[in-house]
């Protein structure tokens, strides 16, 4: 009865804390600039306002975009895109972001 109630409070008690946790192992590559922070997860480029909120998604190929950048005045994102057998490198405007 004892280990019964002791199981029973150890999962009560650790439960919630496992379940707060944010599984990030799949943000990668953050890029900064003195508005917005840049990532790529899962193999697109998200974009987030520096103070916090809501990520959007800048794109959705159906290859993989990583190592995203902004440029030195934030008006522009490149980043390395990996279409099957060619990789290219391109940029993006974070207009959609403001």
């Amino acid at each position: 009865m004892i280990r019964t109630l002791m199981l029973f409070l150890s999962l009560t008690l650790v439960s919630p804390a496992l379940l707060a946790q944010v599984d990030a192992r799949m943000l990668q590559y953050p890029g900064v600039s003195q508005t917005h922070i840049v990532f790529s997860y899962a193999g697109d480029l998200w974009v987030v306002p520096k103070e916090g909120g809501t990520a959007l998604r800048l794109s959705s190929p159906s290859g993989q975009e990583l190592y995203p950048y902004f440029s030195p005045d934030g008006s522009q994102i490149s980043c390395s895109a990996d279409m099957g057998a060619t990789r290219r490198i391109g940029a993006t405007s974070p207009a959609s972001t403001s």
